[in-house]
């Protein structure tokens, strides 16, 4: 999953693993950004056996990652089902920023948009509250 170069005190600065895998949610239209009218010219076979590019999915942050800009990006493997739930593709090791993806809570099966929007918009006025 991870290469590794020269093993220098900066390579292992720059990436911490979390431990065992965390779960997140991760809504997949912040990874697969649809274009202006998606779906309404796309064949019918596509809009079933295609990606869900609108759905949010259960993943695992396996560390965090520096970027060379100053930012923190987790690395998040997750299994993406199709429209008809017939096809999985699995994702190992994507990048992503905070504000894509959130933890999951124990015992948690399903995340609904609106919860999703919910808990973003509460992680952001804590952080408004915490200056």
């Amino acid at each position: 999953m991870f290469e590794r170069g020269d093993e220098g005190p900066d390579a292992r600065q720059a990436l911490r693993r979390v431990g065992m895998p965390r779960p997140v949610w991760v809504r997949m239209s912040t990874i697969v950004p649809a274009p202006v009218g998606w779906g309404r010219s796309a064949p019918p076979w596509m809009r079933a056996g295609g990606v869900d590019a609108g759905a949010i999915v259960r993943g695992e942050q396996l560390s965090w990652v520096a970027t060379s800009t100053g930012c923190w990006m987790a690395v998040v493997r997750m299994s993406v089902p199709s429209q008809n739930q017939r096809l999985r593709v699995d994702l190992a090791g994507h990048l992503l920023s905070p504000e894509e993806f959130i933890p999951a809570e124990p015992g948690q099966k399903t995340m609904t948009h609106a919860e999703f929007d919910k808990t973003l918009q509460r992680r952001a006025l804590a952080r408004l509250r915490s200056r």
